[in-house]
């Protein structure tokens, strides 16, 4: 539990040093911690959320009440499709000529950036801070993306698409060595550590995670993509990015392409492959699940 406490603290108290005038941050260390040691299920509009400083009040809130400013940039995605390296690269076109900016976006993570992580204070923190426009990230569907306000204040969504047997590999080995606290919580049951059965619960919408009961990424996808030709929304692929810029990814693993065959059985491929002529047939998205 201390190390816990102390790894976000410090992640807070990195950021904090770079401001004046800042709000206390120990309730939402305090909020991080029990979020991490004591999972709560939290719920807006049939959408669920489960643990991990994700909470679906905060949600509501920001739909609600937070405005971002001018120039703001949100990343949205389904966990593990491209979120971290497309921030990135967002964040060093925005501050790579200032250095104190590159310094404390770096530093940046989880707690801090992602839309439905935290309480209120979160945002009058990010506020606070010696930027003119931030950097940010979601893993909320649509229907709980406030879409008009965050076009009327001018601010910019990048929406990140990636293969979803790459998704399933990279959420499950970055889902296995989080710390978190499995026995006598549903996390057990969510994210096992076991391949075959994260495989299924996966797929069958029961991990909790900003959605609907029994909805998985071609939903979170379907619910994005009427929204890919709005002014504001850029639609971008992983693959594609992979086979055109950087070859180094500030990645939890190496983002590699094809990396779900050294995983998936020719039966989990097969269902995975008719998940999505199921789910996407009326769309023009294809994937690419090798370079």
């Amino acid at each position: 539990m201390e190390s816990v406490k102390e790894s976000f603290y410090r992640s807070f108290k990195e950021i904090f040093d770079f401001g004046k005038d800042l709000p206390d941050i120990q309730p939402l260390v305090d909020y991080f911690v029990k979020s991490i040691t004591q999972p709560k299920l939290t719920e807006w509009k049939g959408y669920k959320v489960y643990g991990f400083g994700f909470n679906a009040d905060t949600i509501k809130w920001v739909y609600d009440n937070w405005t971002p400013w001018q120039d703001d940039v949100i990343v949205a995605s389904f966990p593990k499709t491209g979120t971290t390296w497309v921030r990135h690269i967002v964040r060093l076109l925005y501050f790579r000529h200032d250095e104190k900016l590159t310094k404390m976006t770096t530093r940046m993570a989880m707690p801090h950036i992602y839309l439905e992580t935290g309480i209120p204070l979160k945002f009058e923190l990010l506020d606070k801070l010696p930027w003119d426009r931030k950097v940010l990230s979601t893993h909320v569907p649509a229907a709980l993306f406030n879409f008009e306000k965050i076009r009327s204040a001018g601010a910019k969504v990048i929406y990140t698409i990636r293969n979803p047997k790459d998704q399933l590999v990279s959420w499950h080995k970055m889902m296995a060595n989080l710390p978190m606290n499995r026995e006598g919580t549903d996390l057990k049951h969510q994210y096992p550590l076991e391949w075959e059965k994260y495989f299924d619960v996966a797929i069958s919408g029961k991990q909790q995670m900003t959605n609907i009961e029994g909805e998985y990424y071609m939903e979170h996808l379907l619910s994005w993509y009427p929204h890919r030709n709005d002014e504001n929304v850029l639609f971008v692929v992983f693959e594609d990015l992979k086979k055109k810029t950087l070859d180094k990814m500030k990645f939890f693993r190496k983002g590699e392409v094809g990396d779900w065959k050294n995983h998936f059985t020719v039966a989990q491929s097969e269902k995975v492959d008719a998940l999505v002529e199921e789910k996407l047939a009326e769309t023009d998205i294809k994937f690419t699940y090798e370079l």
